[in-house]
């Protein structure tokens, strides 16, 4: 607990509150960064990749500089397209607009595309309008969690399954790679405290099953609060 002056007085603060804020203004930040690659620096590359094409077109016979012009134009529309990508990750607006379910089903579609990790991903009785910290708390682990298979599992495959029950929503991502000591340091286990400070701030529950060859499962419990509930299929 961290204790806040106050006037004459210290307020103490529930350390899951400051984690909270703390998760709210790194957010906030991942947001402010995104619309900034989004909206200026993605189209000002659109803008280059345009007036090459057109410095192509205008080469007069110069097949050379008109077919560089037409490589240069490329790599500027890819740069764009990656710059998008990443403005995406860093603040998944499918989320607020489509919804978790239809944001975690693009999600995986574009690991499939760029890392080849085929995901299996299925979903019962998620309602679409859900509070915005509890969608995004289970958006970033899911994130988080497939991105650790990527990158240390071995294997090219995993599952994600998110279910309503009552006021509860339950996420499971599981893979039958390599697997780990739960206890181990490394870059995995600061991916796994950063789920775990996410899902605590909200009150939530997180469980990691795991060991050396046996694969990995990440479990997650969360309330939706008082008078909401997931409505039955």
């Amino acid at each position: 607990m961290q204790h806040v002056a106050h006037g004459a007085r210290r307020v103490a603060v529930p350390a899951r509150e400051v984690t909270g804020r703390l998760i709210a203004a790194q957010e906030e930040e991942r947001r402010r960064i995104a619309r900034d690659l989004h909206d200026d620096i993605s189209q000002r590359l659109a803008l280059l990749a345009v007036e090459l094409e057109q410095l192509a077109i205008d080469a007069n016979g110069n097949d050379v500089l008109r077919l560089r012009c037409h490589e240069l134009s490329r790599t500027a529309g890819d740069i764009a397209t990656d710059i998008h990508r990443i403005s995406h990750s860093l603040h998944p607006a499918k989320l607020e607009t489509l919804g978790l379910v239809s944001a975690i089903t693009s999600f995986c579609h574009e690991l499939r595309r760029h890392h080849s990790l085929m995901v299996r991903f299925t979903h019962v009785n998620v309602p679409r309008a859900l509070p915005g910290d509890v969608a995004l708390c289970l958006y970033r682990i899911v994130q988080e969690a497939l991105y650790n298979v990527i990158k240390h599992s071995g294997v090219l495959e995993a599952d994600v399954h998110l279910s309503g029950a009552g006021n509860e929503l339950l996420l499971r991502i599981a893979d039958a790679g390599q697997g780990f000591h739960p206890g181990a340091h490394g870059v995995a286990g600061v991916g796994l405290a950063s789920m775990h400070e996410r899902v605590t701030s909200l009150g939530g529950n997180l469980s990691v099953h795991a060991a050396p060859g046996r694969g990995t499962r990440i479990v997650v419990k969360l309330e939706l609060g008082e008078g909401l509930e997931v409505p039955s299929e």
